[in-house]
């Protein structure tokens, strides 16, 4: 897998080989997930992350990313215009559980991110 941001953004390719089959692929800017059965694969123009969780949906905006796990829904990457949802601007390199219950389906915009929770 190539990831291959604007060059207004970074000059460099980025590769990452995820160490697992591939089921989904979400994309958005300079963020790049991929999700396998027991594993989900972020790439960034900083660092690639593999984290072992079992994963049922990703999603990307252009600097962040949303993970749905079995049990929680996590957040990373940049957080600047508040788009991780944890009351800060900070960013968050590694996946940082959101406090909500019930998440059902994962979206991202450029700096937005919507969770939809309930049944």
């Amino acid at each position: 897998m190539l990831l291959q941001p604007h060059t207004e953004d970074i000059n460099e390719f980025r590769e990452a080989s995820p160490p697992f089959e591939v089921q989904e692929i979400s994309v958005s800017g300079m963020i790049m997930a991929a999700r396998g059965l027991d594993s989900v694969l972020v790439v960034s123009p900083s660092q690639n992350l593999t984290f072992p969780m079992k994963v049922s949906q990703v999603s990307c905006g252009w600097t962040h990313c949303l993970i749905l796990s079995e049990q929680l829904t996590f957040v990373c990457g940049e957080g600047s215009h508040g788009q991780l949802g944890l009351g800060t601007n900070n960013k968050s390199p590694q996946p940082t559980p959101l406090p909500l219950e019930n998440c059902r389906f994962l979206g991202t915009g450029f700096r937005t991110s919507f969770v939809k929770t309930g049944d």
